[in-house]
């Protein structure tokens, strides 16, 4: 009798053994990878060296090498920092300087929210110092230099605030372009230094500034922030700033009537320098011409910046 012959076994799915061999074969290879990116780089160089030393002929760690074949050198894990630089007694001087600058102005800012005049006094600190700018409109009647006294005790308390401060403090008053018309003053220049003149007899008499820290100057239509074509720029351009100056300055503002040296470089517009008799014509000239040199100078760095109406507030 004749065997019945089975029918051939099915192998549709023999693919999943190639496939499963290849899978593992990509695990395997980024095992190695990883192992490779994670090596110890300390050993890896110890090991390079030792057998950079034993091509050589050089016992293992000498530090000799052997004319072509240099010890094998690596980079280190992560770059060394660089050092910083050292803080000097001047910048730790500025900053404590400056926060103290910063806290003033957050005080008086606190004040002016008090008494609504957020938009009336504007805080700023910059290259000179603490800058308060009282616009005109809300300190001064129209061509005047009397103090409306509705802004007087808020002056007085500005005023107390400024008593903490040991800087010297500078009053400048500004005008617009608009030529003066009648009235006790002759020109822009009489008005603003006129009204500068009030806040500084008013902080004089209400607070404990002592009076050698006070100056004041005008400075007319000649120190605009904004554009004198518009009505607009004309009411920002009338103002009053009162600034606590940084002790950068003390030179400049200090006065002493000992020293012709020190007179010459503390003249400013708003103070006149007194020079002691010189000896003679020349000498006089030359004081004469050292004062007006560092005159300039300073304005130069003490001149508010054009974009000062835009700068921005504490």
């Amino acid at each position: 009798m004749k065997k019945k012959i089975h029918g051939e076994k099915d192998n549709s799915e023999r693919w999943l053994l190639s496939y499963a061999d290849f899978i593992t074969l990509l695990m395997v290879f980024f095992i190695i990878m990883y192992s490779i990116s994670a090596v110890n780089l300390e050993k890896f160089r110890v090991v390079a060296q030792s057998f950079s030393s034993a091509m050589s002929g050089n016992p293992s760690g000498s530090g000799i090498s052997n004319g072509d074949n240099p010890p094998i050198d690596f980079p280190a894990d992560t770059p060394s920092p660089s050092p910083t630089a050292p803080i000097t007694p001047d910048d730790a001087l500025n900053q404590a300087e400056q926060d103290a600058l910063q806290a003033t102005a957050d005080e008086i800012q606190k004040l002016l929210e008090e008494y609504g005049l957020q938009n009336s006094v504007k805080l700023r600190i910059d290259d000179r110092g603490l800058v308060l700018t009282l616009m005109d409109a809300a300190t001064f009647e129209s061509g005047s230099a009397d103090i409306m006294p509705s802004f007087v005790p808020s002056l007085i308390k500005i005023a107390t605030i400024l008593d903490s401060v040991n800087n010297y403090i500078r009053i400048e008053g500004h005008t617009d372009n608009v030529p003066v018309m009648g009235g006790k003053f002759a020109s822009n220049w009489e008005v603003s230094t006129a009204r500068a003149i009030s806040i500084v007899e008013l902080f004089i008499q209400n607070s404990n500034i002592p009076p050698e820290k006070l100056s004041a100057v005008g400075y007319g239509e000649y120190r605009p922030i904004a554009s004198n074509d518009t009505p607009e720029g004309r009411a920002q351009n009338r103002r009053v700033e009162i600034v606590v100056i940084r002790s950068k300055y003390n030179s400049v503002e200090a006065s002493d009537s000992t020293s012709a040296t020190a007179t010459a470089s503390t003249a400013d517009s708003g103070s006149i320098a007194i020079i002691p008799p010189a000896a003679d014509a020349t000498s006089a000239a030359d004081a004469t011409s050292a004062a007006d040199a560092a005159y300039a100078a300073y304005m130069v760095d003490t001149a508010p910046s054009a974009d000062a109406a835009s700068a921005p507030q504490p």
